[in-house]
């Protein structure tokens, strides 16, 4: 018999400014501009027998608090790691920022990871869907 392996997700909401001053880039990215975004944070592991679960969605609420408010009401250009704050760079950034929080943990179940961000602007209907591949499981 195999494993079942589980998806639980999480999701948050911020609101950030940011510029993207790349040459070629439209006029209006070079001004200063804000946006309302969604982030959805998956873990992806086995279910700890002894508790029923893939991870303690309560401590995967305040990892992702901490994330949030590594974002919320900045300028995105100015946090370490998003000088460039694209939708790609900004799940990517969720993606680590969360992997490093939760590696201060001990976990049971094995290949428990961040397996994919998703980072939205609904208000405009863009999303970007992020699957890292170079994070390490956190149960190792």
């Amino acid at each position: 018999m195999t494993t079942p392996i589980f998806e639980i997700s999480q999701t948050f909401t911020f609101d950030a400014a940011h510029t993207l001053p790349i040459e070629g880039n439209r006029p209006e990215y070079f001004r200063t501009h804000g946006h309302s975004f969604t982030c959805e944070v998956a873990m992806q592991g086995t279910r700890v027998a002894a508790k029923g679960w893939v991870i303690d969605l309560g401590l995967m609420k305040s990892v992702l608090h901490d994330v949030r408010d590594g974002l919320d009401h900045r300028m995105l250009n100015e946090v370490e790691g998003l000088s460039t704050p694209t939708l790609e760079n900004i799940a990517e950034w969720v993606a680590q920022t969360t992997h490093c929080l939760l590696r201060a943990h001990v976990f049971e179940n094995a290949s428990l990871k961040v397996h994919r961000v998703t980072v939205m602007r609904t208000t405009i209907g863009e999303t970007c869907v992020y699957h890292p591949t170079d994070l390490a499981d956190l149960a190792a």
